[in-house]
């Protein structure tokens, strides 16, 4: 909200971008939730794709994010290239600025599927962002199309201190 207001732009809530969808753990404990985090992180490489027993997987979870996003930018003229080789976009009008707020599974959903990063069920731990930080991409004519360019990472130059936390 505090962006939106800055900026003068509503906002729009995009449910395809929540976060992962995680068991019902009401009722739970806390230590006993950290537990199956903890033990989980031991699973086969095809486990994790299927997320924790009783919450969506993560095959499922990437197909959504992905889907929205491509949504989100056809909406905005930009589109996979017609070549649909090496991850190139074509990019068809204004030079327009769009900002996700979403939670670290999506972000960094996002960052590999448009950076053209093959997907892993544990994307969260490849790109690790602190609480509140920002990611920018930005699309750069190449190779007869555009490609999108990492240009900043993890910032949180914008936060004091004390509230800068993983």
């Amino acid at each position: 909200m505090p962006l939106a207001e800055r900026a003068g732009v509503p906002i729009t809530v995009v449910k395809e971008l929540e976060e992962i969808h995680m068991p019902d753990w009401s009722g739970r404990r806390e230590e006993d939730v950290q537990d199956i985090f903890e033990t989980a992180r031991d699973r086969s490489p095809e486990e994790w794709w299927q997320g924790l027993d009783g919450g969506e997987s993560f095959h499922d979870f990437h197909d959504r994010v992905s889907a929205a996003i491509l949504d989100i930018l056809a909406e905005r003229g930009v589109a996979a290239h017609p070549s649909d080789t090496n991850h190139l976009w074509a990019v068809n009008g204004d030079d327009r600025r769009l900002a996700i707020v979403a939670h670290a599974g999506t972000n960094t959903t996002l960052l590999s599927f448009l950076l053209g990063i093959d997907p892993t069920p544990w994307e969260w731990e490849r790109f690790v962002l602190g609480h509140g930080s920002i990611a920018r991409l930005r699309t750069l004519p190449l190779a007869g199309g555009h490609v999108f360019t990492l240009r900043a990472f993890n910032d949180r130059e914008h936060l004091p201190e004390d509230l800068r936390t993983r």
